[in-house]
């Protein structure tokens, strides 16, 4: 097995022969690299299957799963490790899935992953699979743990559990204070003798040994039974047990998502599915600057506005009647004459149209008026010419 059992460095476990190995060094810490099919291995030897032989160590599932994991056992502590002690090592199994199990047992303490549980640190992890004690008499049998100390959390259960007495979808004793279940759920069906409940199937209620209880659920449809709830542990029916509303306080950016298959929370370190990140994200948006030339040219006699490019233009005005002169330009070149000898009681409108080229446009008047003019850079040459009644035009 590669590795060599360190926090840093820990043992891969990639075969059925290498998760065997796990019971040579009980303080190490593993991790699976890949999911392990046990159909082909035979019976299952429960690894530290006594309170002397107790795994203090770290198991890491990344997310992998042991598949079609088969034990039967005539001896106590019956479950893939029998009893886990971590609370002198701080202990933890994570990330562990145990898929289509099948456990069974005519003793105490049998369940899916750990009979015994002394404040081993279980998280992420699921069951599931069948849970059978054939002994009506026997205690202590649940779904992930038999007799429970310490954290669970983010766990869940589908397994038929089959049990004597204290049997539950979940766990089967809590016996006191240290037991701590938060967001975890079963959908477990169970059947059994005395204490017998949808979740756990007995609890330590006197004062100051009640064991923490924070949002944990069960299917009451599927368990067909109704026990028990308390604060912390609630019985539902399927419909509502796959409504994500239902799980109050559970991370579902994280850690769960409402699996559209089966309709129920399941974890997302089993699916790859990545934790939901959130992230601000600045955009800034720019618009490029638009430049238009707009001309408008007004025939009237007071007020003429346009918009063109800066040119110098000198504008004299000199008439002795009011007249209207308006110039356009025109891409045409143009020379024009137009004279009247004598014009008597007559206004005459002359218009001229010149190609775009520099322009200087006098105009001579004996009254001063302000105005306007605008025009494009052009260059050219006009000279008007009005006597009270006679008009003289000439146009270069």
């Amino acid at each position: 097995m590669l590795g060599n059992g360190t926090q840093t460095d820990p043992y891969l476990i990639r075969t059925p022969e290498d998760l065997n190995a796990i019971r040579n060094d009980l303080k190490a810490y593993y991790k699976l690299t890949n999911d392990i099919d046990m159909s082909e291995w035979g019976n299952w030897n429960p690894i530290a299957p006594s309170t002397t032989n107790k795994f203090e160590g770290y198991i890491d599932g990344k997310g992998h799963k042991i598949i079609n994991l088969k034990i039967i056992s005539n001896a106590e502590f019956a479950a893939f490790i029998g009893n886990a002690r971590g609370d002198v090592s701080n202990g933890y199994i994570k990330n562990l899935g145990l898929e289509n199990v099948y456990v069974e047992s005519d003793k105490n303490n049998v369940a899916g992953l750990v009979a015994v549980n002394f404040k081993t640190t279980i998280t992420n992890c699921y069951v599931t699979g069948t849970i059978k004690n054939i002994s009506p008499t026997a205690y202590y049998t649940g779904g992930i743990v038999g007799k429970q100390y310490g954290l669970i959390e983010n766990c869940f259960t589908d397994c038929n559990v089959i049990g004597g007495n204290d049997t539950g979808g979940f766990v089967g004793l809590l016996p006191n204070d240290t037991a701590i279940l938060k967001n975890n759920y079963t959908k477990s069906k169970v059947s059994g003798q005395i204490n017998t409940g949808g979740f756990y199937g007995d609890i330590n209620t006197n004062a100051g040994k009640r064991p923490t209880l924070v949002s944990n659920y069960f299917d009451k449809t599927i368990a067909q039974t109704t026990n028990y709830q308390t604060s912390g542990v609630v019985g539902l029916t399927t419909d509502e047990m796959k409504q994500q509303s239902t799980y109050v306080g559970w991370d579902f950016e994280n850690v769960w998502y409402m699996d559209s298959q089966t309709g129920y929370p399941t974890l997302r370190v089993f699916a790859n599915i990545p934790a939901a990140k959130k992230e601000t994200i600045t955009v800034n948006s720019h618009s490029l600057p638009i430049k238009s030339n707009v001309s408008k040219n007004i025939k009237a006699t007071k007020h003429t506005k346009s918009i063109l490019s800066p040119v110098f233009s000198i504008t004299n005005r000199k008439i002795s009647t009011t007249k209207n002169v308006l110039t356009y330009s025109l891409p045409i070149y143009t020379t024009v004459e137009k004279s009247h000898r004598t014009v008597r009681n007559l206004t005459q409108n002359v218009n001229t149209y010149i190609n775009p080229i520099h322009a200087k446009i006098e105009r001579y008047i004996k009254s001063t008026k302000q105005i306007n003019t605008h025009t494009s850079p052009i260059l050219s040459y006009i000279n008007v010419l009005a006597p009270i009644n006679h008009l003289y035009l000439t146009l270069i």
